[in-house]
């Protein structure tokens, strides 16, 4: 009889065992299940930022590629506004060159006519203006963050680091500007003493990085 009392007490005790184990098993199962599910989740949440970064990314270089066949576009209309410019001056020069007093009556005032009419079409040129405005517009950001951190930049010279930041050559921001080349290098030179830039830094990529 004392036999199967301590038989039962025995069974009573591996079985207490057994379910306290399974119970703790089931415990650390929950637990183990609950950080795979936490660094799933942390996994799928880094793996949705890293997702939306690249998406940015792909915006941004979208934008910057949007940008500079934008850039390449202005750069050929803004010659070709000044080219045009430079042939009217031309046949300014040659109406003027005219005496006017050897002509009658009919062609002195045709040649007037003509002279004030290219004058005004050089001195009131709207796609000159409308260009310029253009220009600006596709630069906005850039131009306002260079002003917030360089108040002193003058309008000239913003428009000069805009020039250099559409990758103009010095012929060709010595056109628009109508100054000649050493003026481009001495509007550089003094550009770069304002924004105290060491020798070894390029204006341009200084620009870039505004």
């Amino acid at each position: 009889m004392g036999y199967f009392v301590l038989l039962a007490i025995a069974v009573y005790g591996v079985s207490n065992r057994i379910k306290l184990k399974i119970r703790k098993n089931k415990y650390y199962e929950t637990i183990e299940q609950r950080r795979l599910y936490l660094e799933r989740e942390n996994k799928i949440r880094q793996e949705q930022y890293d997702l939306e970064k690249e998406i940015e990314k792909l915006k941004s270089d979208k934008l910057q590629i949007q940008i500079l066949s934008k850039d390449k576009e202005l750069v050929t209309n803004s010659l070709q506004v000044v080219k045009k410019n430079k042939i009217l001056n031309g046949i300014l020069q040659k109406v003027k060159e005219i005496e006017v007093k050897d002509l009658d009556e009919t062609t002195k005032f045709q040649v007037t006519k003509l002279n004030k009419s290219i004058v005004k079409e050089v001195n009131n040129d709207k796609s000159w203006k409308d260009l310029e405005k253009h220009i600006k517009n596709v630069h906005f950001d850039f131009l306002k963050r260079l002003k917030e951190k360089y108040p002193t930049v003058s309008p000239r010279e913003m428009d000069l680091a805009t020039y250099l930041l559409m990758n103009m050559s010095t012929k060709e921001i010595a056109e628009i500007m109508n100054i000649s080349n050493g003026g481009v290098e001495l509007a550089r030179y003094r550009f770069r003493k304002k924004l105290e830039l060491t020798k070894k830094e390029n204006l341009t990529g200084f620009l870039m990085s505004v």
